[in-house]
């Protein structure tokens, strides 16, 4: 993978953070007009063509904006999470977490999928169901009317709980929010879904928490909930 120098990375996550805002592609002007970087339209323009080139960003019309690809999805979910985890979390996220902690599993589900407008699920182990709410918040925010996506993420809601099951039986635990975009979500096939998800041990119950939302999430306030979850079960030890 071409590394990316300082202003690379400052233009993408500006692009990638205004996409996920507005939904459209984000032309060179567009960046220059609402972030300072020091340099003209013309070598925005000329950085955006070099992120082109390595596969971070991808421009459907020759002469329209551009959108982030699922490996810029992933630096920007990686780069929110530094930040997000070097501050505490905010009071009414923390009292989710409070909530965690409580074990009301099913109502807590419920609460944690309205709050991050998510598909959520709480898996625990030694235990062959999953909680889950929020499919209805989930298609609410597609950005397709196909009936084929629909169709696919139904199904895969149906076997969320198996998936679940298998993902908890591996060795190695997620000691923080781990991020799969599109192709890569672990638990849902659809390209135009991505997840969030962590493994927690409370009282010695290993959980595995998920939320599912497009790629377009709010990446910042959903790694925030996973951060009160953090902090809430760090303060029990």
């Amino acid at each position: 993978m071409v590394s990316l120098g300082d202003r690379q990375k400052d233009i993408l996550l500006a692009l990638v953070n205004d996409y996920i805002k507005r939904g459209e592609p984000v032309s060179s002007k567009e960046l220059y007009t609402n972030y300072d970087f020091g340099i003209k339209p013309a070598s925005i323009r000329a950085v955006l063509s070099e992120l082109t080139d390595n596969g971070w960003l991808s421009q459907f019309h020759t002469s329209g904006g551009r959108v982030p690809t699922d490996k810029a999805y992933e630096l920007f979910a990686g780069e929110t999470w530094q930040n997000v985890a070097e501050e505490p979390a905010l009071k009414h996220f923390r009292q989710l977490g409070e909530s965690f902690l409580a074990g009301e599993m099913r109502d807590f589900v419920h609460d944690f999928s309205d709050t991050m407008h998510t598909l959520g699920v709480c898996a625990m182990a030694g235990e062959d169901v999953a909680y889950k709410s929020g499919l209805d918040e989930l298609f609410g925010c597609l950005e397709t009317n196909e009936l084929a996506v629909f169709k696919e993420i139904a199904e895969d809601f149906e076997v969320l709980d198996e998936r679940a099951k298998k993902f908890m039986g591996r060795k190695n635990e997620v000691r923080e929010p781990g991020v799969s975009i599109g192709k890569k979500n672990q638990f849902m096939r659809s390209e135009h879904l991505s997840a969030v998800y962590g493994t927690y041990n409370v009282d010695g119950d290993k959980i595995l928490l998920i939320a599912i939302g497009p790629k377009r999430m709010d990446y910042e306030k959903n790694l925030r909930v996973f951060k009160a979850l953090e902090e809430a079960i760090s303060n029990t030890n």
